[in-house]
């Protein structure tokens, strides 16, 4: 963490500015762009830190939702999520709830009741109700990583599991993306070639999804101002329910910040809970 960021603004507009520094070169483009907060309907301070924590966040849960719409979601009716009280699960499951397919969350028992709070899934179970899940048609968005997890739920859809894919580690010691910490996205993409369980995996082979590829693909086809478009139409439903589940909390200080990490690192956090560090403000 620093107090300042050195940048080389490039393709500037009223919405923001790319990075255009040498060392940041070879990464995908939608992790070099920056927005201008003032561009999004809802602004004022409340506002503006929901978007600083949560629309990269919610940008990435549209890629997926809209990865599922693009592959007429894989002729699937339900879509179900691991870790389903984080923050990219949430979106995620909103937009593929607002489409009209029935969601079904997973989370650890202490987090059922939250996430069934949200109103964005239509089952919420924890991870020992793995077999409560309805035999229909489904996709899988693993956002825990855990690779226990993955091997029961494809134990238990089977020949109903239509797509799996691979979306994060939020559970990291126990995460296929652990593999090279340095590297996630390669971790990931490795990872989708492991034998999880010595290979007795039913259903389809996880897929990673990395979604500045499914970015590319809509700015080609939509247009830069198109794909910021449909993102923000949907965005502002997501924010004015978000403002109301939220809690934000600030840490100003090293100790305070550090101990946030281990507890971040260890799964002791609220769910509800957005946090916004600060050093030496």
């Amino acid at each position: 963490m620093g107090d300042e960021l050195i940048v080389e603004p490039t393709r500037i507009d009223d919405r923001g500015f790319t990075d255009g520094s040498a060392h940041r070169s070879h990464l995908a483009k939608a992790y070099n762009w920056y927005y201008n907060v003032n561009m999004f309907s809802r602004t004022g301070d409340l506002y503006d830190t929901q978007q600083m924590l949560l629309y990269p966040l919610f940008y990435t849960g549209f890629m997926m939702d809209d990865y599922f719409f693009d592959n007429n979601d894989f002729a699937a009716t339900q879509v179900v999520f691991s870790s389903a009280s984080s923050k990219t699960a949430i979106s995620t499951a909103f937009l593929c709830h607002n489409r009209g397919l029935h969601t079904v969350g997973l989370t650890s028992a202490g987090n059922v009741e939250f996430t069934k709070s949200l109103g964005m899934y239509d089952e919420v179970f924890s991870y020992e109700e793995i077999d409560k899940i309805s035999l229909a048609p489904s996709n899988y968005c693993d956002f825990s990583g855990n690779r226990h997890i993955t091997f029961e739920v494809h134990e238990r859809l089977n020949e109903n599991l239509k797509y799996s894919m691979m979306c994060g580690g939020t559970q990291f010691n126990e995460s296929v993306a652990g593999i090279r910490a340095s590297d996630s996205a390669k971790s990931a993409q490795d990872a989708s070639s492991l034998d999880i369980e010595k290979g007795n995996l039913k259903g389809p082979k996880p897929e990673f999804l990395f979604a500045p590829t499914q970015i590319a693909k809509r700015t080609t086809e939509w247009g830069r101002e198109g794909l910021h478009n449909r993102v923000d139409e949907k965005w502002l439903l997501f924010i004015d329910i978000a403002v109301d589940w939220m809690k934000l909390e600030d840490f100003n200080d090293e100790a305070s910040i550090l101990k946030l990490y281990d507890d971040v690192y260890g799964g002791k956090i609220d769910p509800k809970a957005g946090y916004v560090c600060r050093m030496g403000s």
